[in-house]
């Protein structure tokens, strides 16, 4: 298993020409799940317009790197976000069944 984390994109949507916006956004989102480590990219509504899913044996930043060079007219700005796995970990202990009776 690789780092996991996310990437948080912002685009410039508004740029794009109104007739084939949808299409030019389906041909972003296809473009970055071309990238090897990443798993899926979603829309999003608020300050960022799409976020990825990162699995990956580079840094999550590496893979940010990569982003950027998709379509570089279109990509504003490229937030890398590693998961924390401590807590993913100590949630992992919490489930075992030997402390459930311990008080």
């Amino acid at each position: 298993m690789g780092k996991r984390g996310y990437i948080l994109l912002k685009a410039d949507i508004a740029s794009l020409d109104e007739k084939t916006a949808d299409d030019q956004i389906w041909n972003l989102i296809q473009a970055l799940e071309n990238i090897n480590d990443i798993e899926y990219v979603s829309n999003t509504i608020g300050e960022f317009d799409f976020i990825a899913s990162i699995d990956t044996q580079k840094s999550i930043e590496s893979v940010a790197e990569d982003v950027k060079k998709i379509i570089p007219q279109w990509i504003k700005d490229v937030i890398p976000l590693t998961e924390n796995n401590l807590f993913k970990k100590h949630r992992e202990l919490k489930d075992l069944e030997i402390f459930k009776n311990l008080h």
